[in-house]
């Protein structure tokens, strides 16, 4: 991994992963516009876009990568999928609103049992 946490990824997947991480929907939109597969595997600490978006509680991102057909279910090893951590993170009630209404279930659990309530009551969220 490099000092930013991203993967040493080359290409157009390294790309969309950077403006995922960094904010920049505009650029994540253009690059998911031109072909870049928006769930290109656990590339970033085994997560999916989407889980990188959802966890910087970015509803702009969450919006543009669902629009590009990500999957609100893609699951990290640890059976996190992008509403766990929308719910966890810092005004992500938006993001996590987004994905509850592209199907995300508040009933989804990690490998631990945990719902999203537990991830935004362990972060100090009430928004799930």
């Amino acid at each position: 991994a490099r000092e930013d946490g991203l993967p040493h990824l080359e290409g157009p997947q390294a790309s969309l992963l950077a403006a995922v991480a960094q904010g920049r929907a505009a650029t994540a939109a253009t690059l998911a516009a031109a072909g870049v597969p928006v769930d290109c595997g656990r590339q970033w600490q085994g997560h999916s876009p989407l889980h990188a978006a959802a966890a910087r509680g970015d509803r702009a991102l969450v919006d543009v990568l669902l629009h590009r057909g990500a999957r609100v279910y893609a699951i990290t090893p640890r059976g996190v999928v992008p509403g766990h951590l929308a719910a966890a993170a810092p005004g992500g009630a938006a993001a996590l609103e987004r994905l509850l209404d592209a199907g995300t279930s508040l009933q989804v659990r990690d490998r631990n049992a945990q719902t999203l309530a537990h991830f935004a009551a362990r972060a100090g969220n009430e928004c799930a």
